[in-house]
């Protein structure tokens, strides 16, 4: 937007009508540069504007808008409930409207508690503030691993860093990606602490308020915790916006997939509390395919899709009456990428990093153990115990054919050497790798599913520039061919452009997949043939592709700061500047402005 064009100072925002905030073809709020908190009521809204001087916001002659939650235009973290497992001042009923706690329920919690070995059982089981939390436990996940870079003690280039958790075999917490996320939200939006004006409401999840509760950052504990909890939760949430004006988006993301019993009561809980919430609500999961079983026991209607890529797209074709007076059949699911560990990428096709060499053709990286007779089987974690290993019926197909075509199997996968004279691991070499150094030094890396339909490797695949081969389907709880819901992945024949610019184009930097076709094997002949042809014209653009799409699955450690230079369009009936993602966070930015066009319809 031209300078001139833009007003160079506004005045704070103090409740005011949402007409007002959008007068004017180029009237777009920048985000603010100090984040201040909000206290009570939507008339002590302060939010402070960034003078458009200041040079983080011109480039040449057009002002650079940071395009983060707080442009959407009005956009606020929701303090903790902190009340939320335990009675209000000794009252379970002092506050309107809220679920209350039984004296059973209270008891049940207590027990939950001393399952999950906490030190805070015996004391009111309060949940800390926000500000509280980002201090003393959310950044935990940035800062309380060693963190790691390539050179001296691994093959990995110098500037590739990851953050190694001591005890996990992967080397990441894969369960601390709603930490990431509201992490970045608390460095660029202001925290409300009662009730606000907002267009967005970015909350933590249920489980985060149960692991600040109890002082423990990860664990299963919270399966445990009884079903009035998830009444309770969104009655408060209900309560919380139910003084502000309008009806805002509400955005949850959550570390687990939606594959157990808790998060289908947790749902169904959610369709209790009436579409008019349901709506409004956005979470964002680390895989939106729903199991079929657990879609019908949510209540969740049939023509609903568990992705927002296919949701967005049909609630489009909404009218106004239907869009405002009726369900959406269940909330908008957004898959988001999970947290690897990777706190430094690098650009695997310029500089040190494309000097790195790729010695293995195809990797496919799962642990394995031996049967009673010698051959190797499939080994996705004993630790559930109540998990059917035998679900994921793609992955013995899978080792079968890649055994015949070549791949030499250890016990922390197979891989198939891109020329065998030069390059030939014994298995003790192989296992002793981390699982950065395998991807990294793979042109190709297989992703069957996972405990649901995805998996975490594909997010280290990706930042190790190491293409995925992705399996859509071979897992008995979806559909024989499940198309996977990936992060940003666009639907494959999009009938909106603008809704698919917010996604990607999954066919640019990887191979996929159908599970139907495993055993005939010429997947992995399509993969030797596009690493062996001397004009590798269509995987070198894959790999520079995989560059490009690296970064809407990065985590960003501080603001999310996108460069200058990032492609923008200016929406004007919306007025908000979109941009090509810079990370995660401002990739789901764009999923929930499309939502806000579509709810737009309903705001006063």
């Amino acid at each position: 937007l031209p300078a001139s064009n833009v007003r160079s100072q506004a005045p704070a925002a103090t409740g005011g009508s949402r007409k007002a905030l959008k007068e004017g073809p180029h009237d777009v709020r920048p985000p603010t540069l100090s984040v201040g908190t909000i206290q009570n009521g939507s008339g002590s809204l302060q939010v402070g504007w960034a003078h458009l001087q200041h040079p983080q916001w011109r480039c040449a002659s057009t002002v650079v808008l940071l395009h983060t939650f707080c442009s959407i235009p009005r956009a606020v973290v929701a303090e903790t409930f902190a009340t939320l497992f335990c009675a209000e001042d000794g009252n379970s009923y002092s506050t309107p409207g809220v679920v209350p706690l039984s004296a059973r329920d209270e008891i049940a919690i207590h027990d939950a508690c001393q399952r999950a070995h906490s030190v805070h059982c015996n004391a009111k089981l309060l949940v800390p503030p926000l500000q509280e939390m980002q201090d003393a436990f959310i950044d935990r996940t940035f800062y309380r691993s060693q963190r790691r870079c390539g050179g001296a003690y691994e093959r990995l280039p110098q500037r590739f860093c990851y953050q190694s958790t001591p005890g996990l075999h992967n080397h990441f917490d894969q369960y601390a990606t709603s930490h990431a996320f509201l992490h970045t939200a608390l460095q660029n939006c202001p925290i409300c602490v009662n009730t606000c004006d907002a267009d967005v409401i970015f909350a933590a999840s249920l489980i985060l308020h149960w692991q600040a509760a109890v002082g423990l950052l990860e664990g299963w504990h919270f399966l445990s915790l009884p079903k009035v909890l998830s009444a309770r939760y969104w009655s408060m949430l209900k309560s919380h916006i139910g003084g502000m004006a309008g009806e805002p988006l509400i955005v949850i993301v959550e570390d687990y997939a939606l594959d157990t019993p808790f998060y289908v009561h947790h749902l169904q809980a959610l369709k209790s509390a009436g579409w008019t919430l349901e709506n409004r609500v956005i979470l964002g999961v680390t895989m939106s395919n729903m199991i079929t079983s657990f879609a019908r026991e949510a209540m969740l209607s049939t023509s609903w899709r568990d992705n927002a890529q296919d949701e967005l797209e049909r609630r489009a074709r909404f009218d106004k009456h239907l869009v405002c007076n009726s369900s959406f059949g269940g909330p908008l699911m957004v898959t988001v990428p999970r947290w690897v560990g990777i706190s430094s990428g690098v650009n695997w096709i310029e500089g040190e990093a494309a000097a790195h060499t790729r010695r293995i053709l195809a990797l496919y990286d799962v642990g394995l153990k031996f049967s009673t007779n010698g051959t190797k089987v499939e080994h996705t974690g004993t630790w559930h115990a109540d998990r059917d290993d035998s679900k994921q019926w793609a992955r013995p197909i899978i080792r079968q054919t890649i055994i015949r075509k070549g791949f030499t199997c250890c016990a922390t996968g197979c891989f198939l050497p891109v020329d065998a004279s030069k390059f030939s691991p014994s298995c003790s070499h192989f296992d002793a790798l981390s699982v950065y150094e395998k991807a990294s030094s793979s042109v190709f890396c297989i992703e069957p599913p996972g405990d649901v339909l995805g998996r975490s490797h594909f997010y280290v695949a990706v930042h190790c520039g190491c293409v995925p081969v992705l399996i859509d389907g071979g897992h008995t709880g979806y559909p024989f061919d499940a198309r996977v819901a990936w992060a940003w992945r666009a639907p494959d024949r999009p009938s909106r452009a603008d809704i698919h610019a917010s996604f990607l184009d999954y066919t640019r930097f990887t191979l996929p997949v159908r599970a139907s076709t495993l055993a005939s094997g010429t997947w992995v002949d399509l993969m030797v043939r596009l690493a062996s042809e001397t004009d590798d014209k269509r995987l070198h653009e894959m790999q520079k592709a995989l560059v490009d799409a690296a970064q809407w699955f990065s985590h960003p450690r501080s603001r999310s700061v996108c460069p200058s230079d990032t492609a923008r369009r200016y929406d004007r009936v919306l007025r908000h500047a979109y941009q090509s993602a810079c990370d995660a966070y401002t990739a789901f930015t764009n999923v929930v402005l499309h939502a806000m066009e579509v709810m737009g319809s309903c705001a006063p």
